[in-house]
């Protein structure tokens, strides 16, 4: 069976835009912001934060800040896989705002999330570098009561200085009329 010489050229077509796509991609991923093809990869990594309230949308103020960063600054994030169940969708929220300071920052902010709970050595490593133990959180749903502890902190550190944020820092909580 013979191809037409039209059915080949398509077929060569489709492989040549395959590979300029992955080649595209390439370019992008592993160019500098600074080398030759900086503005076309700044352009190209434009994001659009289509969230109701702007969640993700960084301030002007905040990029200034970010892009004048002199060294590396790198946040610790500590989050328990288990946790108060009102505090456990803020996780994923607190970690996409991270990752929007991080690419704004254009490496200059370096990410750790870790779940000290899950292991015992990280759990006593935190505690001993920041001082950090698990929050009691009061837990009472229907089925049952009780004090759960876990990780709800970030801490930000810039060589040797760090500065802890826990949950009375991430989290305003405000009393309902019904307590």
């Amino acid at each position: 069976m013979r191809w037409s010489s039209k059915r080949t050229q398509a077929l060569l077509f489709v492989a040549l835009l395959v590979a300029n796509f992955a080649a595209l991609n390439l370019i992008v991923a592993g160019a500098s912001p600074h080398g030759p093809l900086g503005a076309a990869v700044q352009a190209l990594r434009t994001r659009i934060d289509l969230t109701e309230g702007e969640e993700y949308t960084i301030s002007d103020a905040t990029r200034k800040i970010l892009a004048r960063l002199p060294d590396t600054v790198t946040i610790h994030a500590y989050f328990s896989a288990e946790t108060h169940p009102k505090l456990q969708p803020l996780v994923p929220r607190i970690r996409d705002l991270l990752e929007e300071y991080q690419v704004a920052a254009d490496g200059k902010v370096q990410l750790e999330f870790a779940d000290p709970s899950a292991d015992e050595e990280r759990a006593r490593e935190v505690y001993q570098r920041f001082g950090i133990r698990p929050t009691p959180f009061r837990v009472q749903s229907l089925y049952e009561s009780g004090v759960k502890s876990a990780y709800f902190h970030l801490v930000v550190s810039y060589g040797d200085q760090y500065e802890t944020l826990g949950f009375d820092d991430l989290v305003r909580v405000e009393p309902t009329p019904s307590g």
